[in-house]
């Protein structure tokens, strides 16, 4: 987001994603102006379209719209359905895809374009938690627990560890594809396991131009690079992490629960913020290979229509599906 200027914000996709493609830019603005609606059921939209990578949101809309979520951010039952909310969204976009990977490797155009048409719809509402990564209300969560703690140390390490996913990130989960892999006893099963998340291992996005990884041939390299002998040690490491991150982010929040201990108003707040830190980095680490799988999925589909994945648009996408 950046600064404020004659009453607008204006968030730049363009800027803060270079090298992204204009269905990228779409699903990433699209998404932004239609959050109240998917997340609040709130049908005022958060700015206007100035063109494909860049959203101009007026002062007084961002600060009315923001200030109605941060009020239900504080009721529990209401981050309750919120996080049941998008996980539908997220096991409606997983599904979508896979019948899109259906599709394709039994050849079957018509369903692969339908597929694509529901994944492309299930995206847009699961791309709509980005926001959380400006747009929580972190300062009056830090000030809250400072408060309890009589500490912004204190207060801050607190929020660090509520803000766990529900389970390992994306990165560790590929991570942990591959070391499966190196210590299967089938190469070929393992190297097909490998190139379906082949996408997230690029050094660039996926929506152009496809990493080494995501061709069995490229996994098996990858595989190669992996000592059979070390991977189940790394493999009980991440877990030992795992176990480690979950009972530092349970101790802290029962410490702040318990310094808020008669105060009603002050627990409640306690408990939705923390089920609010956890659902957004649960969702980050869901969303984020969802969109690279589904950039992915539509660079293939591109190939079979002679289409250009860089300059395809959800409108184009619209029409022929």
């Amino acid at each position: 987001m950046e600064p404020i200027w004659n009453g607008i914000l204006t968030c730049d996709y363009e800027r803060t994603r270079p090298n992204g493609s204009l269905l990228e830019w779409e699903l990433y603005t699209r998404s932004l102006i239609s959050w109240p609606q998917i997340l609040m059921d709130d049908s005022s939209p958060y700015g206007r379209l100035r063109r494909a990578g860049i959203v101009d949101i007026p002062e007084t809309d961002h600060a009315r719209i923001t200030c109605a979520w941060h009020a239900r951010l504080a009721v529990p039952r209401y981050v309750a359905e919120l996080i049941a909310l998008t996980t539908r969204d997220q096991n409606a976009a997983a599904t979508a895809l896979d019948l899109c990977d259906n599709a394709r490797h039994s050849g079957d155009a018509v369903a692969w374009t339908s597929a694509l048409a529901s994944a492309t719809n299930e995206l847009i509402r699961v791309n709509a938690t980005h926001i959380v990564n400006w747009l929580l209300p972190e300062e009056r969560w830090t000030t809250l627990l400072t408060g309890l703690f009589d500490s912004r140390t204190k207060a801050e390490a607190c929020m660090v560890a509520l803000q766990l996913p529900a389970e390992p990130s994306h990165v560790l989960a590929a991570h942990q594809v591959l070391l499966d892999a190196a210590s299967t006893s089938d190469p070929t099963q393992a190297a097909e396991h490998v190139a379906a998340t082949g996408h997230l291992y690029g050094s660039h996005p996926p929506a152009t131009t496809a990493t080494p990884y995501e061709d069995p041939d490229g996994a098996t390299v990858l595989i190669a690079t992996i000592d059979p002998a070390e991977a189940a040690t790394t493999s009980r490491r991440m877990a030992a992490h795992r176990t480690t991150a979950v009972s530092r982010r349970d101790a802290w929040q029962t410490a702040a629960i318990l310094a808020a201990a008669g105060d009603d108003r002050a627990v409640t707040e306690v408990q939705a913020m923390a089920a609010a830190l956890g659902w957004a980095a649960t969702c980050e680490e869901r969303r984020k290979p969802l969109r690279d799988r589904y950039l992915a999925t539509v660079r293939r589909w591109c190939a079979t229509y002679d289409l250009d994945p860089a300059r395809i648009t959800l409108d184009d996408l619209a029409k022929v599906t």
